[in-house]
C-alpha cells in the first residue's frame, strides 16, 4: 500500500523592495527554498514508485486453455473441454492462438502441458507479429517434441538467440502455433494448457 502523500512546502511569497536577494538566508534564502521544493519532489517520486510497484507485480503466471483456431481447414485440433487433440485419423493437425499479455513486462519462459504417442516432428511456438502485417512474425520460443519419450510432457519452448522478449501491445500482437506436418496414423497427441511466465524487466 503506497503511503499517503502530504505536500510539506510552503512558498512565502518575496515583497518588492522590502525582500533582499539572498541565497544563504535560513527562512527565505533561495538555497533553503530550493532544497525544500527538491525534498518535495523526491517525496512525489517515491510515491509514484509505490504506486507502480503496487500496480506491477514483480512476476506473474498467465495460463490459457489452448483454444486452437485452423490454420487449414482440412487439418484442425479437435477441441474438447479446454483440451486441443490430434484427429487420430488424420496425420496432421496445425492452429494457433491469441494471447493477451499484460504490457512492458518480459516473458521468462513458456511451458506447454500435454501428451503425445508417436514418434513424429510435432512444433509449438509463441510469435510476435505486428499489428500492421498479417505475415509477417518473429519466433519468440520454440520448441520441438519430436525426440520427446511417449506420454505426458511438461515442455519448455527455448528462446530464440537475439529476440526482444518484452511485451509492446502498442505495436504487436501474440500468438502460439501448434503444429504437426506428418504423423503416422495412429499417433495422437494432446495439449490441456499453455503457461507463460513473465516478469517486471
Amino acid at each position: 500500500m503506497p503511503d499517503n502523500y502530504i505536500p510539506q512546502f510552503q512558498h512565502q511569497d518575496w515583497k518588492d523592495n522590502v525582500d533582499l536577494v539572498s541565497a544563504e538566508d535560513p527562512v527565505k534564502g533561495f538555497n533553503k527554498r530550493f532544497k525544500d521544493l527538491r525534498q518535495e519532489l523526491d517525496a512525489i517520486a517515491r510515491i509514484i514508485g509505490q504506486i507502480n510497484g503496487s500496480l506491477a507485480p514483480l512476476s506473474t503466471t498467465l495460463t490459457f486453455a489452448p483454444s486452437l483456431f485452423p490454420s487449414s481447414p482440412a487439418s484442425p485440433w479437435l477441441q474438447t473441454s479446454g483440451v486441443a487433440t490430434k484427429d487420430p485419423t488424420k496425420s496432421d493437425a496445425n492452429g494457433w492462438l491469441s494471447l493477451q499479455l499484460p504490457n512492458g513486462l518480459v516473458i521468462q519462459s513458456v511451458v506447454v502441458v500435454g501428451t503425445k504417442s508417436g514418434n513424429f516432428n510435432f512444433r509449438i511456438t509463441l510469435q510476435q507479429q505486428p499489428l500492421s502485417s498479417t505475415v509477417s512474425s518473429v519466433v519468440l520460443f520454440s520448441g520441438q517434441l519430436a525426440d520427446d519419450p511417449d506420454g505426458a510432457f511438461n515442455k519448455s519452448l527455448q528462446l530464440q538467440p537475439g529476440v526482444n522478449a518484452t511485451i509492446n501491445n502498442a505495436a504487436n500482437k501474440y500468438l502460439i502455433t501448434a503444429t504437426i506436418p506428418s504423423a503416422a496414423v495412429p499417433a495422437t497427441a494432446s495439449i490441456s494448457a499453455i503457461q507463460v511466465f513473465l516478469a517486471r524487466s
